[in-house]
């Protein structure tokens, strides 16, 4: 999808009217909805891409519930570095 071609523009039209509807109801919808039109437009480009962006956004939002269940500096750095470390 071209950003200067008709799809794309109907694509944006379509999210700015989800986030509108979505912002009514709870700002919590209102990121899962960018989410997923983020997704939806990055598989339209090609759907490998998109499988790679969410196996990186599922590790990362495992890394940051350890993150939080756990109290210990010395724990949060380590996984604060793996979650880093982890893109090389």
């Amino acid at each position: 999808m071209s950003l200067n071609s008709f799809s794309f523009l109907a694509f944006f039209s379509l999210l700015l009217l989800a986030l509108f509807i979505c912002g009514k109801i709870g700002q919590r919808l209102q990121i899962a909805c960018i989410l997923c039109f983020s997704y939806l437009f990055i598989y339209r480009y090609d759907w490998r891409f998109s499988v790679c962006i969410f196996i990186y956004t599922i590790l990362m939002y495992l890394f940051g519930q350890m993150m939080d269940g756990t109290y210990s500096v010395k724990k949060r750095r380590i996984l604060l570095w793996g979650g880093v470390l982890h893109l090389f």
